[in-house]
């Protein structure tokens, strides 16, 4: 009896809350908008705000952002596209600009003193003249081009310029051509009359391939430059080929027709390989060079040949006709170089220089001999 009379009032109690948790209504709030909703459509300007060329030729009078819209071919003996102002930006969005015959002609070319170029993104070939003539424009940068087979240069930069990741081949002239304080970078120059030449001062070529080329790999007709970790192969004259003050490291010159590296007077050749060039593997100028740490293997005239008063230390100079040759009188400072089976002589030193002893067991000899075995 007890048991039943606790069950109904449990009952009873649960019946009584159920109605005290049922729905609770909340404020929503106006449902009318303040004011009528605001497009969300861009116009065509918004989406695409860059200038299309979608013919040729064509002419750039205003800064600004151009784009290809397809390939585009030249009409004869005709320029391209002509650059007559600064700021301006021109993305061949992966197209071609095609020469169009006739005597003359040039895929691009920037008229008068111009500043603040960029070009980039596309192929400039078959032009009469050059590729890409921007000798004119200053602080300009040339990214990821291909430029082939016109009939003079294939890509020319004024001062300050960048050119990076671009290939330039068998254009009749310099693949690419640059003034001074110029960057050349990660590019590929082959089968022109130069790979790389840089004119002036103050400039750098990096990380590069230049090969069969004509004449020089690279030339730097210029002083106070650098040329790092660059490759130059199987050219029609010298590998390397820099004017005074210049910096070579880290780099490989191999089977060159003359010299694999020429260098003029205060330069420094330091950490490279040249070898099988049909010349010396390393010449350095008259007055106070540094050449270290390099390699020159089977050259066909000497591994090193210092013009005078150059340092010449720890080098390995293997199998070419003579290791290292020091002229008469020529004040230069040999030791703890290692030469071995050159054909005429590990060591060629007249009288006039400062050379340390050179001795055939490394353990008979100071640390700053010269080894020969």
């Amino acid at each position: 009896m007890t048991h039943q009379l606790i069950q109904r009032c449990f009952l009873a109690s649960t019946i009584l809350i159920i109605p005290a948790l049922g729905p609770v209504a909340f404020g929503q709030g106006a449902l009318t908008p303040p004011s009528a909703p605001a497009p969300t459509m861009k116009t065509l300007d918004q989406v695409e705000p860059r200038t299309p060329i979608g013919s040729l030729p064509y002419v750039i009078t205003a800064p600004g952002s151009y784009y290809l819209v397809t390939n585009l071919t030249g009409v004869p003996a005709t320029d391209g596209i002509t650059v007559q102002a600064d700021h301006v930006t021109i993305d061949l969005r992966g197209f071609a600009l095609k020469g169009g015959g006739g005597a003359s002609g040039r895929g691009i070319v920037v008229l008068g003193k111009h500043n603040n170029l960029k070009i980039c993104n596309g192929t400039i070939t078959g032009w009469p003249g050059q590729g890409l003539l921007a000798d004119n424009a200053s602080n300009s940068q040339f990214e990821h081009l291909r430029i082939s087979q016109n009939g003079l240069a294939g890509l020319q930069a004024g001062t300050g310029s960048t050119i990076d990741a671009c290939v330039a081949e068998r254009n009749l002239g310099e693949g690419v051509s640059v003034l001074e304080r110029c960057l050349i970078q990660n590019s590929d120059s082959c089968s022109n009359s130069v790979g790389f030449k840089l004119q002036g001062y103050g400039g750098r070529i990096n990380d590069c391939v230049a090969a069969c080329n004509a004449t020089n790999g690279i030339a730097v007709q210029g002083v106070i430059c650098s040329v790092n970790n660059c490759t130059a192969t199987a050219n029609g004259q010298d590998g390397i080929n820099v004017w005074d003050g210049c910096r070579i490291d880290l780099c490989v010159v191999i089977m060159n027709q003359r010299h694999g590296i020429m260098a003029g007077n205060g330069c420094t050749v330091k950490n490279c390989t040249s070898n099988g060039n049909m010349g010396d593997g390393i010449q350095v100028g008259i007055t106070c060079c540094w050449v270290n740490g390099n390699t020159a293997n089977g050259n066909g005239s000497a591994g090193i040949r210092p013009a005078g008063d150059a340092r010449i230390d720890d080098n390995n100079v293997y199998f070419n006709n003579i290791g290292i040759i020091c002229t008469l009188g020529g004040n230069n400072f040999v030791a703890r170089n290692t030469a071995h089976g050159n054909t005429i002589a590990d060591y060629s030193i007249a009288a006039g220089n400062k050379d340390a002893a050179v001795v055939a067991n490394p353990n008979a000899g100071a640390s700053w001999s010269n080894f020969s075995y």
